[in-house]
């Protein structure tokens, strides 16, 4: 499995009679473009030609839409660059351009996508700008127009070109990543520019494949024992995924509910094995039920005692359809991350969404809510990653069990 990821934002998807309307040498995306209908408009601008994003009628409109274009930044190294354009609004959401400099291994050098200066409403043609530095390793550059929900966008007259150093560059109203850890011994009091949570519940799901004879776990019976070892679970004598599903709360200032979910898991590819993981950021409505945040692009996980969050704790993936983030880890910092969950080592999870914003959650798994029965060597997760074995089709069609921790 290929730990290659696209761009942060930017999940690709077409639809067939969509497809043919973007024009040539422009890719249609974003999380939801089937949302969106996109076309050249030869009316707009008089004596012109202009692509337009339209939001289709009934659609459920909770994600965002973009016309992009991706090039190597192999000219463009060292320099300032500027990406204009023109943009017209009707009853839109947000309209926004954007621009955003790769490095190695997909890492995000520089990025604007006005999230700070979106256009809204209904508004006649002009020039936006997003000026950008692009340092010497880059290697990708990506720039394009959105919408975000309802309403409509043109652009016109796009210009990518370079200019001089002294031109300030648009990134610098987005936080920039710290380049050491901060406040390691949390004492600092001064705001660290961005929400930070003190979580009010945590819960913990044991996650695996089965693979024959083991029966669903419910709430309402008791977990299923070895005869001769009744404090042990039983478990199949194969395994084809293992893992861990944190759920994580709190409250926001507001005093909304806010919930992160985070998944690893550990697989066999043949002799290999590997580590998934999904994470996504949700608010909770008056039923309970979740509706995605924005969509994530960056996360880290920071065990407390460490002297910052590894490399390897840092996660970069795809969007998946609710906003969150998917793609791989490291297998051996998956399986640390297994056993500090179970003993209820205190971690924090540091993300930053599609608008540059970050925030961080401080939480632990052990606490009133869980209980002391499955840790260490007979957790239910150590177990099954001591068992796991290569995967087959059959194994891999078969259903997923959630193993709650009781209480």
């Amino acid at each position: 499995m290929s730990t290659r990821a696209v761009m942060f934002f930017l999940a690709l998807v077409f639809a067939g009679p969509t497809r043919a309307q973007v024009p040539p040498g422009w890719v249609a995306a974003g999380n939801s473009p089937q949302d969106y209908a996109f076309s050249l408009d030869a009316t707009t601008p008089p004596n012109g030609r202009s692509a337009l994003i339209a939001s289709k009628t009934g659609a459920a409109l909770r994600g965002f839409a973009t016309l992009m274009q991706q090039i190597s930044a192999e000219n463009y190294r060292g320099q300032q660059v500027r990406l204009s354009g023109d943009l017209k609004t009707e009853a839109a959401t947000r309209a926004q351009m954007w621009m955003r400099v790769d490095g190695p291994d997909h890492q995000v050098l520089s990025f604007d996508n006005m999230d700070n200066r979106p256009v809204t409403g209904t508004t006649g043609w002009k020039q936006y700008e997003v000026v950008l530095n692009v340092p010497p390793d880059s290697v990708t550059i990506a720039f394009g127009f959105l919408l975000t929900q309802g309403g409509k966008v043109w652009g016109h007259d796009f210009k990518l070109e370079k200019v001089e150093a002294s031109i300030p560059s648009t990134a610098s109203t987005v936080p920039p990543l710290p380049k050491e850890p901060v406040n390691m011994d949390f004492q600092a009091s001064a705001s660290t520019g961005f929400p930070s949570y003190d979580t009010s519940r945590v819960e913990v799901f044991d996650i695996y494949r089965k693979e024959g004879r083991y029966r669903p776990y419910t709430r309402t019976e008791p977990l299923a024992r070895a005869a001769n070892t009744p404090s042990t679970p039983v478990f199949n004598d194969k395994y084809n995924l293992c893992g861990m599903h944190i759920k994580i709360e709190s409250k926001d200032s507001a005093s909304a509910t806010l919930r992160w979910d985070l998944k690893l898991s550990v697989a066999m590819n043949g002799d290999d094995r590997f580590a998934n993981f999904a994470a996504g950021a949700f608010k909770l409505q008056g039923d309970g039920k979740p509706v995605p945040r924005r969509p994530i692009t960056h996360l880290e996980v920071q065990l407390q005692g460490e002297k910052g969050p590894a490399a390897e704790g840092q996660v970069r993936g795809t969007p998946n359809n609710q906003n969150g983030v998917v793609g791989e880890f490291p297998e051996g910092y998956a399986e640390k991350l297994f056993d500090a969950f179970d003993v209820g080592t205190p971690f924090t999870l540091n993300l930053t969404y599609d608008s540059g914003e970050q925030e961080s959650v401080l939480a632990h798994t052990h606490g009133d809510h869980l209980s002391r029965v499955y840790h260490g060597a007979e957790a239910p997760a150590r177990q099954c990653l001591g068992a796991l074995v290569p995967t087959r089709n059959r194994g891999l069609k078969n259903p997923l069990i959630e193993l709650w921790h009781p209480k």
